[in-house]
């Protein structure tokens, strides 16, 4: 939800019990003593950033999400609060503070770049719902494997980068330098050969 406005609390989303999972709330407007989201059971996997006032205020249980750069107090009232990036800290576990590094989020663009802090600090206890995708249509819980282009998604411009690694490594590292030649081990056997082919294939269509 981007760049919603309201007269009085929840610039975004104002519903009391109500479970938000998977959503992006950025740059909306209440109050700036109220806040974008308030009153909700569950924030999980939420990315809750640049709101023209509060993060989050009155909700259950946040997890797995990142607030920063909001007007307002990042988080107000919260009952728990785990695994998340929260601007100036929050106790909890597995809270960090730190920038997300987003690609740009001058034009919303909230991808994580690929020295994200946030990348690999979810909870890791974590089991996504069978078959759940994430805004891009990618597997809900990865750790960056597959991604040989560095653009933090798997798409078919990762073909040629994968290619190269698997048939010149040398030439891949100074051609994505910025990226881990051993994203190429899908199969996860420790090297990268032609037994990753397959499990590429299948992690670029889905199947």
């Amino acid at each position: 939800m981007l760049e919603n406005t309201a007269d009085l609390i929840g610039g975004a989303i104002d519903c009391p019990g109500a479970t938000l999972i998977n959503c992006v709330i950025a740059r909306n407007y209440t109050d700036p003593h109220f806040a974008a989201i308030t009153r909700t059971s569950l924030v999980l996997g939420c990315t809750v950033v640049y709101n023209l006032c509060g993060g989050i205020d009155d909700v259950g249980r946040v997890g797995n999400s990142i607030i920063w750069g909001n007007a307002g107090r990042q988080i107000d009232r919260a009952n728990e609060v785990h695994y998340c990036d929260v601007q100036g800290g929050w106790p909890g576990v597995g809270n960090i503070n730190a920038d997300p590094l987003f690609a740009d989020p001058a034009a919303n663009d909230y991808h994580l770049l690929l020295e994200s802090p946030c990348i690999d600090r979810g909870d890791p206890t974590f089991q996504a719902p069978p078959g759940e995708v994430d805004l891009d249509r990618q597997k809900r819980v990865w750790d960056r494997d597959g991604d040989l282009n560095c653009d933090g998604i798997i798409n078919n411009f990762d073909i040629d980068a994968f290619t190269l690694a698997l048939t010149d490594p040398a030439g891949y590292a100074k051609k994505f330098p910025r990226c881990d030649f051993m994203l190429a081990d899908i199969n996860a056997d420790g090297t990268v050969d032609n037994f990753d082919i397959d499990p590429f294939v299948a992690l670029l269509t889905g199947a």
